[in-house]
């Protein structure tokens, strides 16, 4: 399992990231508002690199949706991808009104990602469709008021 500690107090128990609502109804549907530590985890605050399915990637911390947040980027033959998570949908942003979510924090990353990934980067984000970097940076009104 790959995760950035910064998010560990949501591995063994998911509700911590919901809201104080989400204990009694994770405990009603599954039973528990808990689950095991991972046995095998490499920590993405400790790893600049990753390689998932014969792919590499590099690790850009994006903290803001939750303190934990990632962006990983690699080149391939079609172009440069960068897996976006919750930081970057098309249109769009990650929630931060949750627990250990900060939007201060978040409109730093993306200032960050404005500055690091090229336009023709095709962003595949956690919800949604895909997008490119080119688009989200004249349409997407979260980046648009973070170049400011």
């Amino acid at each position: 399992m790959y995760w950035h500690s910064a998010d560990d107090y949501m591995m063994t128990k998911p509700s911590a990231g919901l809201g104080t609502m989400a204990a009694p109804l994770m405990i009603q549907l599954f039973g528990a508002d808990a689950l095991p530590a991972a046995d095998q985890s490499v920590d993405l605050r400790i790893v600049q690199r990753v390689d998932l399915a014969g792919l590499s990637f590099d690790v850009i911390e994006t903290p803001g949706h939750t303190p934990g947040s990632v962006v990983l980027t690699g080149d391939f033959d079609d172009g440069p991808v960068a897996l976006t998570g919750d930081t970057i949908f098309a249109g769009s942003i990650g929630r931060t009104d949750l627990p250990g979510g900060d939007s201060a924090i978040l409109d730093q990353s993306l200032r960050h990602l404005l500055e690091l990934i090229d336009d023709a980067t095709s962003l595949l984000p956690g919800h949604g469709s895909t997008t490119t970097m080119a688009v989200e940076r004249r349409h997407n009104p979260y980046l648009l008021a973070a170049s400011r």
